[in-house]
């Protein structure tokens, strides 16, 4: 029972944005964003290198934000809610797995 309990996983937001359902725009509750995976498991400022590496990652990934931020929807909140959790992630690899459904 110890091993699994210390083995679990959690399915959890990488970074804690969304987009509001009504207005549209893209949010980021503190209450969101406390419990992600970066901010649970790699708390703290991101290096300078570290975090505009992940930008250009994110921006060319060929499977994450494709259907987000295609065919000129780069500047829509889907893109970038999308964008920021995919950095999220990347600036938390040894912790933060992502899955494609948040793509």
């Amino acid at each position: 029972k110890l091993v699994e309990q210390l083995t679990r996983q959690l399915v959890m937001p990488c970074g804690g944005s969304t987009v509001d359902a009504l207005s549209g725009e893209l949010i980021t509750p503190p209450s969101a964003s406390a419990v992600s995976c970066r901010e649970a498991f790699c708390p703290g400022p991101v290096k300078e290198e570290r975090r505009e590496q992940c930008e250009a990652d994110c921006k060319r990934h060929p499977h994450f934000c494709t259907d987000a931020c295609r065919d000129g929807q780069s500047s829509s909140a889907a893109c970038m809610s999308c964008r920021n959790e995919c950095e999220a992630q990347c600036q938390c690899s040894d912790f933060c797995e992502p899955l494609i459904k948040d793509a």
